[in-house]
């Protein structure tokens, strides 16, 4: 523990230095703020920048529903910056009087998206429908039109799910996939693939090559450049008490698919992954993986293969060390870490990461961002009214990166403890962006537990292309700004401007949410 205490003493003292020589040398950014705007009754849940362009631009937000008789609702908001003029229209789509479920919005260049579905039950089939928004109006366009649908054997078979849209790397492939899915089996796959304006390049819609097991899993749908799209699927093995996790690749123009075992060495299972397409038409499957009958994460790996899973080119596994797994923890904590680990114990029980970020770097190798994750529910009833309280932490940060042929360059962890309740949400968890120069910059708030608190600092962590870590504090003499900052909407702009945002929550969404945007320089 020695070794470890003199690191964090280090890390504390480079910190601070960096802090006085920011002091010194650079004054405290300046926000040009927005007029605060009124979103609607109800805490706002997620919010999803959609486009941005001249002095405008337009976001998605959901509402929470509240008690038993109320529903959740989206809306779209354009606000203006330079008046701070918002507008807002709520997402309801009708044809004809009757309502399609909307399921995915997406920015795709200067267009928004907005895929739809509706569900004939006289034909036991889901259409799928797609639409713009007038950005410069905040209309409907009113140009749906049908690009998809899947058929359905009984009602029991009905439900739609895993609704994808993502895009490949050169922007020029477009991927729609969605099942059909009884009780907890997969019984139906459509994959569509698109140019950029959405006319269809190919189809395929049946059943799909699955692996034997009772429970199988499928996700991180991705497509290449050429077209190809790439899905994961994961089995449970009861007897080594492991997820064997398999790649399918579904060749352009409904070639015959493929499936390569991801098979590592020793008693592991892939605990989360994802996927990269490389320009080359490589496909990467990297991420965390933990050992049998744990979920605690104990390393990182990554695979290489040649296009459409013909070859594995290359397998990599790091194990993270007691320094990695323990770093920002008290010695206490870290000891009781240990022993569990040590004894083949959960070490890191109910957490989990999720990828959140993956970059390609201009050294040909690519970056992953992990944040560990705990979320929990806690149900009430007040009379006829019920109310759930959900509770979410926000830790640790890991920065993996790897080279081109897929071995570990470097690890960093960013230590942090965030537990926030509700729409507090917001003021957790991080945002992360990569530069021209592999330089990775990273948001979030320190000391916000339970509620928001007057402690509360924004942290600015810069990682330079070979891991070197530093940390600056912002806005320390801004204290209004300090208590409602929401690192997770804040986003990063042409010329080292960020988009910034502040929120300000009333209880139980009695007079709703406001917010105010905020344009900054934090070179």
């Amino acid at each position: 523990m020695k070794k470890r205490q003199f690191f964090l003493t280090f890390l504390f003292l480079t910190s601070a230095l960096v802090l006085n020589s920011f002091a010194q040398t650079s004054k405290e950014p300046v926000i040009e703020w927005t007029k605060k705007q009124h979103m609607a009754k109800g805490f706002v849940n997620t919010l999803t920048h959609m486009s941005a362009k001249d002095d405008s631009f337009i976001f998605l937000y959901r509402t929470v529903a509240e008690g038993s008789f109320s529903k959740p609702q989206s809306y779209f908001v354009k606000m203006d910056m330079t008046t701070g003029k918002p507008e807002s229209i709520k997402v309801e789509l009708k044809d004809s009087g009757v309502k399609r479920n909307w399921q995915h919005i997406r920015g795709l260049d200067d267009r928004i998206y907005i895929f739809s579905t509706f569900q004939n039950k006289k034909d036991k089939r889901h259409y799928v429908f797609v639409e713009t928004l007038n950005q410069e109006k905040l209309q409907f366009n009113n140009d749906a039109r049908k690009i998809g649908e899947i058929s359905y054997k009984d009602i029991d078979g009905s439900n739609l799910r895993n609704f994808v849209v993502t895009v490949s790397p050169n922007k020029e492939r477009i991927l729609l996939s969605y099942s059909i899915v009884d009780k907890k089996e997969i019984t139906g796959l459509c994959i569509q693939v698109f140019d950029k304006d959405l006319n269809p390049i190919w189809t395929r819609e049946s059943d799909f090559p699955r692996v034997e097991g009772k429970e199988v899993y499928i996700g991180n749908y991705t497509v290449d450049n050429e077209g190809n799209v790439y899905v994961g699927q994961n089995t449970y093995d009861k007897q080594k008490g492991v997820w064997n996790l398999y790649l399918t690749c579904f060749p352009v123009n409904n070639g015959e698919p493929r499936i390569q075992e991801v098979k590592f060495s020793g008693d592991k299972y892939a605990r989360n992954e994802t996927f990269i397409c490389t320009p080359k038409g490589e496909v990467i499957c990297a991420g965390l993986y933990s050992a049998p009958n744990k979920s605690s994460v104990s390393g990182t790996f990554s695979f290489l293969y040649s296009p459409q899973l013909g070859t594995l080119l290359s397998s990599n596994e790091k194990e993270f060390d007691e320094e990695f797994i323990t770093m920002g923890m008290r010695d206490k904590d870290a000891e009781k870490i240990m022993e569990n680990k040590e004894k083949g114990k959960e070490f890191d029980e109910g957490f989990k990461y999720y990828i959140d970020k993956k970059f390609e770097r201009k050294d040909g190798g690519y970056t992953l961002i992990a944040e560990k994750f705990k979320l929990q529910e806690q149900t009430n009833r007040n009379g006829n009214m019920v109310f759930t309280t959900y509770y979410y932490s926000y830790n640790d940060i890991l920065i993996l990166t790897f080279n081109a042929d897929g071995s570990v360059r470097w690890m960093q962890k960013v230590p942090k403890a965030q537990r926030l309740i509700n729409a507090e949400r917001l003021f957790g968890s991080y945002s992360a962006t990569i530069d021209d120069s592999d330089n990775i910059h990273i948001l979030y708030n320190e000391n916000v537990r339970d509620k928001m608190s007057d402690k509360a600092q924004p942290l600015m962590v810069d990682l330079d292309k070979e891991g070197k870590m530093s940390y600056v504090e912002l806005f320390k003499n801004d204290e209004d700004f300090r208590k409602s900052f929401s690192p997770v909407l804040a986003r990063k702009l042409p010329n080292n401007k960020y988009l910034l945002s502040r929120v300000n929550l009333t209880r139980w969404g009695a007079k709703g949410t406001f917010i105010h945007w905020g344009i900054t320089d934090l070179e």
